[in-house]
């Protein structure tokens, strides 16, 4: 890799178990190329330093006063590292082996490449990997794709959920190939810095969810591409920490999102489905409270 320098960020969750797990993976991940380590405290509720320094004595640890969002989180480090490419990293992603390095060859080798994942298997290797970002086929836009996602998992049609937001089939198991996609996935993506000259960094207007989408809508403008590298994995336990109040980030990322990139009627029809959406969620709630179901 001719010695190219990687930044990494990562930005604590509430499991100290995750964050271990996944500063422990980054050892067989990264091992071509010098790196270094960069945590965000987002007022994790334990001992961040003692839980960094345990693998990475030399990591720089940026504390938060106050929570912050996603973008704000991964952009102190994105605006004040000097890394070549910065790999943002969620706390709950086990990075597999040589993922880092062949992120980094593929990145190298292809020019025009600004953003760069793995495909993503989610809390067991022997699952089906899904496409670490977005189809840039996709008949629908992305704010109704993600609501009719999240409509057919909460309907219990979970089974068909992966159609809608790019689950890759058995027949892409072995990840041998290239893929280009409209966005890449924050849980795992590694950056071009230079990219960020073009596009800016995360959006911070989104605190939560689709910042990953809205800067690979930016970075295809400027003419930069988005791929999935062949042969890099990462286990992801994503929803590890989904609470009440991640439906709320959701809702407002779908719709500023809406309204940045889309037209009247794509508005009207999110704002429609969100409605719908937190009717069914609401639903639930009071279902399990009433009767205690799941």
């Amino acid at each position: 890799m001719g010695g190219q320098e990687v930044d990494i960020s990562i930005v604590t969750g509430k499991h100290r178990e995750r964050l271990e797990a996944c500063l422990s993976s980054l050892k067989q991940a990264i091992t071509n190329t010098s790196f270094r380590v960069f945590v965000v405290d987002n007022c994790a509720e334990f001992d961040v330093v003692s839980s960094v320094k345990k693998y990475y004595p030399t990591a720089v640890i940026l504390k938060n006063d106050t929570p912050m969002g996603f973008a704000a989180n991964h952009n102190q480090v994105l605006s004040s590292c000097n890394g070549d490419y910065v790999l943002v990293l969620n706390d709950d992603v086990e990075l597999g082996e040589k993922c880092a390095d062949i992120m980094c060859d593929f990145i190298k080798s292809n020019s025009d490449a600004g953003l760069v994942g793995p495909a993503l298997y989610e809390r067991k290797w022997n699952s089906i990997p899904k496409a670490c970002g977005g189809d840039i086929n996709s008949l629908f836009p992305p704010p109704i794709k993600i609501c009719l996602a999240y409509l057919l998992n909460e309907c219990g049609l979970s089974k068909i959920t992966g159609k809608w937001i790019g689950r890759m089939g058995q027949e892409n198991n072995g990840n041998t190939k290239a893929v280009e996609l409209s966005f890449v996935s924050g849980a795992c993506c590694l950056i071009r810095k230079k990219m960020l000259n073009d596009t800016g960094l995360f959006d911070e207007g989104f605190f939560m969810y689709l910042e990953d989408m809205d800067l690979g809508v930016r970075a295809r403008k400027h003419g930069w591409r988005c791929y999935q590298a062949p042969g890099a994995k990462v286990l992801h336990y994503s929803a590890s920490s989904f609470t009440h109040q991640t439906w709320l980030w959701i809702y407002a990322s779908l719709k500023r999102y809406a309204y940045k990139y889309h037209s009247l009627p794509v508005r009207i029809v999110t704002f429609l489905l969100i409605t719908q959406l937190r009717l069914i969620i609401w639903i639930k709630d009071r279902m399990r409270s009433i009767y205690g179901t799941q």
